[in-house]
């Protein structure tokens, strides 16, 4: 992206405008980051030529770029042009939540700062946010979160859903639709999952067109019918709680921020609780404590008010929503795999066995989807 692209997005963030060039040397720096899929992200130090202070400019931005990265292009070749429509309606998302939430205070849910929304078209298009990379890091997506770190993900997940009922009347819901997962974008997944069963037949064979189903071009409407037949309200939905979006502060251990709002929507409560629980945790860990984890949650929102629906509903739009909501998990899982093979992402570990969990904790996803009547 150039330095253009950088400096008018800089320019707009503040009051100053363009005269925050005669008081700020401005230093861009490129991040890399292979877990980025829809964006190049970059790191802005403003350097003040005087001693002045002027106390809205930060030190430092984190600015933020729609772009089809290298990594997505390596992984999804020649789908650009159906990859350029789908960062379109990811961004729309990202930036309507952004400019909705900015003043918002979430309970116990943490978002980054932002200073600047420029929507996006060919040449346009960014947010800069506060800068919290110096302070901040993430984790791999195996072995995923600790015990620790789940129920402080879960009572954050909590505090989320908490505003979002409270401000049910007042939330911008046709930014919100959840159109991303048309019936174009579900089959685009099936078939890209479906490449699994040629990479690991021995495992796979067969297995993914078993549950087609989770895929139906009418997924969403469905999930939305089932919520409202067991009496679920809907909420936003954040939709990729995967471990890379989770920044924990590195002296406090404490979540920091949630970041990468592109697939946000309007939801079942459910769907984000079956994201972290199925990639997150082990196979053993996440059948042996789902009720537990379950009922951690609905504790926490019942703390910060009374929930509008009982455990036993919970326990039940979980399950129901369980084969739906990981559609999208075993898809995600489909490119983490190829990633950890084809050594496009850094981790602590062995690459290997990290690929191979991915992969176990897909087919124990598959295998109980495959045992429910549908």
């Amino acid at each position: 992206m150039s330095d253009e692209h950088i400096l008018r997005l800089i320019a707009n963030s503040f009051s100053l405008k363009e005269r925050v060039f005669e008081k700020y040397e401005i230093l861009i720096h490129q991040l890399e980051n292979a877990r980025s899929f829809w964006s190049e992200c970059y790191r802005v130090i403003l350097k003040p030529k005087t001693n002045e202070i002027i106390e809205e400019i930060p030190n430092r931005v984190f600015i933020k770029i729609p772009k089809i990265s290298t990594t997505n292009s390596t992984l999804d070749q020649d789908n650009d042009e159906e990859n350029e429509k789908l960062l379109k309606k990811m961004c729309e998302r990202e930036y309507a939540f952004n400019r909705d939430f900015r003043h918002v205070q979430f309970n116990e849910f943490k978002i980054p700062k932002n200073f600047y929304v420029e929507d996006y078209e060919f040449d346009k298009g960014g947010i800069v946010f506060e800068d919290l990379s110096g302070i901040t890091y993430t984790i791999d997506y195996i072995p995923g979160f600790t015990e620790e770190q789940l129920l402080k993900l879960l009572n954050s997940l909590a505090g989320f859903h908490h505003t979002t009922l409270s401000m049910t009347d007042r939330i911008k819901w046709e930014n919100y639709k959840n159109d991303l997962y048309d019936g174009d974008y579900m089959e685009m997944m099936f078939n890209d999952t479906s490449d699994i069963e040629n990479l690991r037949p021995e495992l796979f064979k067969g297995k993914i067109n078993k549950v087609k189903w989770i895929f139906s071009r009418d997924s969403v409407e469905r999930s939305l019918k089932i919520d409202k037949a067991i009496g679920m309200p809907i909420v936003l939905v954040h939709n990729d709680l995967n471990a890379s979006n989770i920044l924990w502060n590195v002296q406090s251990n404490e979540i920091e921020a949630i970041i990468d709002f592109q697939h946000l929507a309007k939801g079942s409560i459910a769907t984000d609780l079956c994201r972290i629980l199925t990639l997150g945790l082990s196979v053993e860990n996440r059948r042996n404590n789902t009720e537990k984890y379950l009922k951690f949650y609905y504790d926490a929102l019942s703390k910060f008010r009374n929930a509008p629906f009982t455990f036993e509903n919970l326990k039940t739009a979980y399950q129901m929503q369980f084969p739906l909501a990981n559609a999208t998990t075993l898809f995600g899982m489909y490119y983490y795999y190829k990633m950890y093979k084809e050594d496009t992402i850094t981790i602590n570990g062995e690459r290997e066995m990290a690929a191979e969990e991915i992969l176990r904790r897909a087919l124990a996803i598959i295998e109980e989807i495959e045992n429910m009547e549908h």
